[in-house]
């Protein structure tokens, strides 16, 4: 099982703007914080790193199932633009 969970944009101490943390489990080993010059650009960039480590995950062999269907990063993430 894969859990996606993205905090709210704050600001970030480490990185003195706006961050986000990323946990998507066991895909990285511990929370990453993903930093923008705003709280918009904080959360796209996040989910783009999101979709980055999903589609790498899936490149190399990887499967996202749902109930044993496939089920694609899209589904997820919408479509990359």
């Amino acid at each position: 099982m894969i859990a996606l969970a993205i905090g709210a944009p704050s600001i970030s101490e480490r990185h003195q703007t706006w961050a986000c943390t990323l946990t998507l489990h066991p895909l990285l080993t511990k929370p990453q914080e993903v930093a923008g010059a705003d709280s918009v650009q904080a959360l796209s960039l996040t989910l783009r790193a999101a979709r980055g480590i999903l589609e790498d995950f899936t490149e190399k062999g990887g499967k996202l199932l749902l109930d044993a269907e496939a089920f694609p990063v899209d589904v997820w993430l919408g479509p990359r633009l």
